[in-house]
């Protein structure tokens, strides 16, 4: 099967032509899925081993609910599949604790700012893994929404350190490093679902559903909670995180095709355990989510991205 049969030029996935294959054989079609973006970790992997310069750093950004961490993860299992030694770091282990971030006209936490870094302990972590192969790094704990516990972080001398974070490609984070050791990685969910050209689905859409399910999930956030930040996450990507988007050296587009099928069901069961009633998006995207046909098992992959957000 080829991905432009399911996908057109310009993105948008046809969900008759989705439907069509995952009528033939839902299991191979999920398998399809996943090994595209597989294929494509292999290519950044590539990448990342020609960019060796001693210790190196691959820098891995884009909005919420992206797919940033499953890739990072991937990356380094692909490296090391290559016999090339590599870190994984999570930039969000060294967000302030939630008392020391900075206020939001309304009062409230801006968590999408670049000053929820603790950039001094950021740049001293860079600069130690680079020069001696060695650094310590908090751990952040996002049910207290403060740091835990502190870890050292130890790198080969050819080791390449993966960071992956909202604010990786904010030169900012980085003025410790040299461009010649970076590699910059920009992770999309692209790609809108259509039905004889009616729009079912967008991707800030999908993200957002990606993200109630795993903040509920993972952080033991209700709906409600989730959806109270998601304007200030998406004002903060177009003041924060789009704008560094053309430095990157590759952009890597996460969405799977089969991925409406998957959620459905599980939104709808989240959405039922809810203890107050669900705010008004959350009831559309169950309602969009509607429209996709129902598949009583789609089963993902073991390394699937999407295990990210479902578990």
């Amino acid at each position: 099967m080829a991905l432009a049969k399911i996908q057109d030029k310009d993105g948008r996935y046809d969900v008759n032509q989705i439907e069509a294959e995952a009528d033939r054989d839902l299991k191979e079609f999920v398998k399809f899925c996943d090994d595209a973006y597989d294929n494509s970790i292999k290519e950044l992997a590539k990448m990342s081993a020609k960019t060796q310069n001693g210790r190196s750093v691959v820098l891995i950004s884009g909005p919420s609910a992206s797919g940033k961490t499953t890739t990072a993860g991937k990356l380094k299992k692909e490296l090391e599949r290559m016999s090339i030694s590599a870190i994984s770091v999570s930039m969000d282990n060294f967000f302030k604790s939630a008392k020391d971030t900075p206020l939001l006209p309304g009062g409230e936490r801006d968590f999408e700012s670049i000053n929820t870094m603790d950039l001094n302990v950021l740049h001293r972590f860079f600069k130690d893994i680079i020069k001696d192969g060695n650094a310590i790094s908090p751990h952040y704990d996002f049910h207290s929404k403060s740091r835990d516990y502190y870890e050292k972080v130890t790198a080969d001398a050819g080791a390449v350190i993966i960071a992956e974070g909202i604010h990786a490609l904010n030169p900012v984070t980085t003025r410790e490093l040299d461009d010649d050791r970076i590699l910059k990685v920009y992770v999309a969910a692209s790609g809108e679902f259509h039905r004889n050209g009616e729009l079912l689905l967008s991707k800030t859409e999908l993200r957002l559903i990606r993200r109630l399910i795993r903040d509920f999930i993972f952080r033991g956030s209700s709906f409600t909670n989730t959806m109270s930040m998601w304007d200030n996450v998406l004002k903060g990507e177009i003041q924060n995180i789009k704008p560094y988007k053309p430095d990157a050296d590759r952009i890597m587009y996460s969405t799977l095709a089969y991925e409406p099928y998957l959620y459905k069901q599980i939104f709808l069961n989240i959405l039922k355990k809810q203890n107050e009633t669900p705010p008004f998006t959350a009831l559309k995207l169950a309602e969009k989510l509607s429209l996709f046909k129902h598949y009583p098992s789609v089963t993902p992959t073991r390394s699937s991205l999407v295990h990210e957000f479902v578990g």
